[in-house]
């Protein structure tokens, strides 16, 4: 009985002692997970702190000199700007003044629509590019010295391409705007340089880049006509 008893006391013990060291080994674990997290928090904290100093040191970089020249590439623009959209007027001028002679030179229907043939004769569009059936029209009945659907279809391409092109110049001015008064309010972070690099290079209207001096950026990336 007493052997049952040593027994049970030697079985006690060793359990006890086997949750001391499971508890000793978790506890371990649990410090050196705690140590790693406060460690990785404080790389994080001290990459945080690096990144500002660099922020604030590349804001102190930009001086009163850099903003002058980027107020002087602005103006520049806009004068292209400017440029670009009065040659834009005179092309939409002309291109409209050929639309109207070929409308009143056009075939008038008896609905009042103007209508053109082909060149090869065999079809027949109105002025709104809509085709009309042969046996609406016969394509005979039209005169050989009237203006064709082709040339009076490529006037009227031009003239979107140009209104494209004067909606493109009007944003890129208003951007350039922006960025002028941007400028002006101080706000001159290197963001916001970068933006305005873009602005002055990359976003460039191909009518404006035509304008620009040769000492310009985006003047030296316009791309060669390629050959017809």
């Amino acid at each position: 009985m007493r052997l049952d008893f040593d027994s049970a006391v030697q079985v006690h013990v060793r359990t006890a002692r086997d949750v001391w060291r499971r508890a000793t080994v978790e506890e371990g674990f649990r410090r050196q997970a705690e140590r790693i997290r406060d460690q990785q928090e404080k790389e994080k904290a001290e990459q945080e702190s690096f990144d500002d100093a660099v922020d604030f040191v590349a804001i102190a970089t930009i001086t009163q000199m850099q903003v002058e020249r980027m107020q002087d590439r602005l103006s520049v623009h806009d004068a292209a700007v400017i440029r670009a959209l009065m040659d834009n007027r005179e092309a939409l001028d002309a291109v409209q003044a050929a639309i109207g002679e070929k409308l009143e030179q056009a075939y008038l229907l008896e609905d009042g629509r103007r209508v053109f043939k082909t060149r090869d004769g065999t079809r027949v569009f109105d002025e709104h590019g809509l085709e009309l059936k042969p046996e609406d029209l016969d394509p005979e009945s039209i005169e050989d010295f009237r203006p064709r659907w082709e040339d009076y279809q490529t006037d009227l391409e031009a003239r979107l391409a140009l209104e494209q092109e004067r909606d493109e110049l009007l944003d890129y001015q208003q951007r350039l705007d922006a960025a002028q008064a941007r400028l002006e309010e101080g706000e001159v972070d290197p963001v916001a340089f970068a933006d305005m690099e873009a602005l002055l290079v990359e976003d460039v209207p191909d009518a404006v880049r035509r304008q620009l001096p040769s000492n310009e950026p985006a003047h030296l990336r316009v791309q060669p006509a390629e050959p017809a």
